[in-house]
């Protein structure tokens, strides 16, 4: 998977491309913990428009960054999720814990 990080005022969007799977465990956390400690950055869009596939590992991946983010006091957005994407996630109960744009 890759993963394409740009800064818009007061947002960071990441954008995936790829499966988002246990192999992109490392990529993910590398391209999203320095967006939690950033000063003046209010939130982070997840942006899924690209990702054909995810799997239980990044589902968890999501979790703790959520967890991570609100510790942080940032907010935190998952947006483009195709059919696939979003029937997982709502299979998932994420629909609950996660704003889905």
């Amino acid at each position: 998977m890759q993963v394409i990080v740009d800064k818009e005022d007061r947002w960071a969007r990441v954008r995936l491309i790829g499966r988002f799977d246990l192999t992109a465990h490392l990529t993910f956390r590398n391209a999203t913990r320095p967006l939690l400690t950033e000063a003046g950055l209010e939130g982070i869009e997840i942006d899924f428009q690209k990702v054909p596939y995810i799997d239980s590992t990044a589902l968890g991946l999501l979790l703790l960054l959520r967890e991570l983010a609100q510790q942080a006091g940032k907010a935190l957005v998952l947006k483009n999720c195709g059919p696939e994407l979003t029937r997982v996630l709502t299979a998932s109960q994420f629909h609950r814990l996660f704003r889905i744009e």
